[in-house]
């Protein structure tokens, strides 16, 4: 969330970013995790719904204070999203895919 932070540099944006965790879901599936976590990132982007992070009951505020972890199905108007994937031995990943409009 730090690199998220870095990259975004606005306080006000930051907390504009739906995030969720698709692994919640899954748990880890080793080197299909990335694969996953695109191919739900194309159905958000095609249906407009996204996904919760499950299982996140009590979250750190000293950490997510300031983000929108999305907890709940939700719908959104979407063109853009990022997929990140974070393997062990440090293979890693990130993806950005934006929305087809005719």
């Amino acid at each position: 969330l730090g690199s998220l932070r870095d990259a975004v540099n606005d306080d006000e944006q930051i907390g504009k970013i739906p995030i969720t965790a698709p692994k919640s879901a899954t748990s880890h599936l080793v080197g299909a995790s990335g694969a996953l976590a695109a191919v739900e990132l194309v159905r958000a982007l095609e249906t407009g719904q996204i996904a919760p992070t499950i299982h996140l009951q009590e979250p750190d505020e000293e950490i997510t204070h300031d983000l929108d972890i999305v907890t709940e199905t939700r719908n959104a108007s979407l063109r853009v999203g990022v997929a990140n994937s974070n393997g062990f031995g440090g293979q890693n990943g990130v993806i950005r895919l934006r929305k087809w409009e005719e």
